[in-house]
């Protein structure tokens, strides 16, 4: 059908639905109705009809949704085949169903991993020329991505992208805030995190966090909880992780690379995570890009293993450590307590008891670089454990590093390790090697009885 528009006094005279006679209501959404029509002068011709419902600002949704399809005539987002001016209904092609519809019904077949390849490779694409236009859907869920008839497409059928009604526009073009802050958007359980705390500042990377969801449900079978980490077991563990990071700075960035990232994954059999780990690593020691951040993404994603912390994430340098832990102090100190709890549970078999400074040495730069920035409830919380291990290790090399690091402490970041050094019960432990030396902060010479 060819696209048209329908002016709005023409509209009116003829019928409140231009050309189109409703048969039968097949989805309903927030704002929107959608029916399965046919054209009047071409009886059997089916498409689907969307008209607003009578709440706030569904017309001007509606119309914005009109404007932004009709910008991108791609074949992964949906077409707008024939729309009222005044957003009172629009016309698109009828689709089989939604994904959730679909794949829910078995009319995917039973290979949860196929379907996930080609709907990353679907909406990876319809996102991507509106990521390059500065829009963001803020809605994908498998409600929203559609199987569109394709006689060309070996499976007969070929995704959309649709339901732009709530896209945010890029800076300079929204003329109108239908979005508040506090104000959430998207579908529960797949709307990224800071689409629930500011919905008109997002970026391309809630679409990203999105999509993520939507795979993880096809992979699990379960339907995503706001906020609970939901994770595949497979080669998509990885990119289902990266692209559902809360924090969107350390999520992948852009459609095409999670693409790119797919299909590394598809076609590369996948490393062990101890033995990415591993690799990434002895990357940056040679000197390699550091991405420090998927290093322990990759990590906190398999808290269990006690050799990837111990033999492999505790290689990784120093410095980029310091410098990764102030630019993500949460994620940086949790991995630092897990490798606590392995360093003081773990069976120490085959290793050489000294090497236990290198992971306590990690940990302590953490621990330092949190109480530098002012993080001080993080480190006080790490400080606790850090002090409990370094004296149930007992190594002199590390003892030494820790005292002099204690000395030099001023007030208040002194009072904050003295709670530390309470919590863990390890006065007596430090008091003995400072002896008579003087303490900066007068709380942690009151807490060791100096």
């Amino acid at each position: 059908m060819e696209r048209t528009m329908v002016a709005d006094e023409r509209a009116g005279r003829r019928s409140p639905n231009g050309d189109y006679r409703l048969l039968k209501s097949i989805a309903r959404g927030g704002y929107a109705e959608v029916w399965r029509a046919e054209h009047r002068a071409r009886p059997g011709q089916l498409v689907a009809f969307k008209r607003p419902l009578d709440v706030p600002y569904a017309r001007e949704r509606m119309v914005r949704e009109v404007a932004v399809q009709c910008l991108f005539d791609h074949p992964h987002i949906m077409q707008i085949l024939d729309a009222a001016y005044d957003g009172s209904w629009f016309v698109m092609p009828l689709a089989q169903g939604n994904l959730e519809e679909l794949w829910s019904s078995g009319r995917l077949g039973s290979n949860a991993g196929l379907v996930a390849t080609v709907i990353l490779d679907a909406v990876t694409h319809g996102l991507e020329p509106a990521h390059r236009a500065g829009y963001v859907h803020r809605d994908i869920s498998p409600r929203n991505i559609l199987a569109l008839p394709d006689r060309a497409d070996p499976s007969g059928r070929r995704w959309v992208v649709a339901d732009w009604g709530i896209v945010k526009r890029p800076a300079g073009d929204t003329t109108h805030r239908y979005t508040r802050t506090g104000e959430g958007l998207g579908t529960e359980g797949f709307a990224a995190p800071e689409t629930w705390t500011n919905a008109h500042h997002v970026g391309c990377e809630a679409d990203v966090y999105s999509l993520g969801r939507v795979i993880a449900w096809l992979l699990t079978g379960t339907w995503p909880v706001p906020n609970v980490p939901l994770l595949p077991d497979g080669p998509l563990r990885g990119l289902v992780a990266e692209c559902t990071e809360p924090n969107p700075a350390l999520r992948i960035r852009t459609v095409r690379a999670v693409r790119e990232r797919a299909e590394v994954l598809q076609t590369t059999p996948p490393l062990s995570p101890r033995a990415t780990v591993a690799d990434l690593v002895e990357q940056v020691r040679h000197g390699a890009p550091a991405d420090v951040g998927r290093i322990l993404t990759l990590a906190r994603q398999h808290p269990d293993d006690g050799q990837l912390y111990i033999d492999e994430l505790a290689q990784l340098p120093l410095n980029m450590l310091a410098a990764h832990t102030r630019s993500a102090p949460v994620e940086t100190a949790e991995a630092a307590t897990i490798m606590l709890r392995h360093l003081v549970e773990d069976d120490w078999s085959g290793r050489d008891f000294n090497y236990a400074n290198t992971p306590l040495g990690w940990v302590h730069t953490v621990l330092r670089t949190l109480l530098a920035d002012g993080h001080t409830r993080l480190a006080e919380d790490l400080g606790t454990e850090f002090f409990k291990a370094d004296q149930h290790w007992d190594r002199y090399s590390q003892l030494n590093i820790t005292v002099r690091w204690l000395k030099s402490l001023p007030e208040p970041l002194g009072a904050v390790m003295a709670r530390s050094i309470r919590r863990a019960g390890a006065a007596d432990y430090y008091r003995s090697p400072i002896g008579d030396d003087r303490l900066r902060s007068r709380s942690l010479a009151a807490e060791l009885g100096l």
